[in-house]
């Protein structure tokens, strides 16, 4: 079954109003989910592309978006293409979807990612790394944001982050928590996208014969660790 989603720019020539009379709009239409990226801004060439004056590069913030979006639709999913884990404390990331979820009754999304835009990291002082260090972080702050969602009391120690004897309440109306999508193309993004995904959302225009083959590879390895890898969505994303 074929289903559809739309990508929302929230920067740029694109207001909140427009932003939700489109969002409006796909949800009377039954699009399946909505997606708006999360950045404190984008490089110039994205202003440009779209009448964005790229010596004020503006971007609304992506989970406040969500939430008053959340307020006026009724079917549609919401989530970020995508929240770089590192870019947030992994607890705190943890509340902001489960309000979401709560205020949407049950359609938050977590789109998650490593980060690829490392002028805006060191331009906000959130630190950035290598790609292994920023996945290595991804993958404990998912750690993290999940037993929160599940656990009455969380404990969690790791290389980047820990938290012990966390109370995360209330819960997520999804259970057992709302789903994770994970953005980006390398083998190390795809392998945990087969691990623990619920969904893939690959770079902006990927090549399709690009995207059949990380496809297979997330399959191969799902299965090799046990999963059923038709469970795992992979989102092919269109300009």
């Amino acid at each position: 079954m074929i289903k559809f989603g739309i990508h929302l720019p929230i920067h740029g020539a694109y207001s909140y109003d427009s932003a939700l009379e489109v969002a409006l709009s796909a949800d009377r239409l039954s699009f399946e989910s909505l997606w708006v990226g999360d950045h404190f801004f984008l490089p110039s060439r994205a202003y440009r592309r779209i009448g964005g004056d790229p010596e004020r590069p503006d971007k609304l913030d992506a989970w406040m978006v969500l939430a008053a979006i959340a307020t006026q639709t009724k079917k549609m999913t919401l989530g970020t293409r995508v929240s770089p884990i590192s870019f947030y404390l992994p607890s705190r990331l943890a509340k902001i979807v489960t309000t979401l979820d709560v205020i949407s009754g049950g359609r938050a999304i977590l789109g998650a990612g490593a980060g690829w835009h490392e002028k805006e990291a060191i331009s906000y002082g959130v630190g950035w790394g290598g790609l292994r260090e920023r996945t290595e972080k991804m993958r404990e702050g998912l750690e993290v944001i999940t037993r929160l969602w599940t656990y009455d009391r969380a404990n969690y120690k790791g290389k980047y982050y820990e938290v012990t004897d966390a109370p995360h309440f209330p819960k997520p109306v999804q259970s057992p928590h709302p789903p994770v999508w994970l953005g980006g193309g390398s083998r190390r993004i795809l392998k945990i996208v087969a691990e623990v995904g619920d969904g893939w959302l690959p770079t902006t225009d990927m090549a399709l014969e690009t995207f059949k083959e990380a496809t297979t590879r997330i399959k191969r390895i799902a299965e090799e660790n046990g999963r059923d890898a038709s469970s795992i969505i992979c989102l092919l994303y269109t300009s």
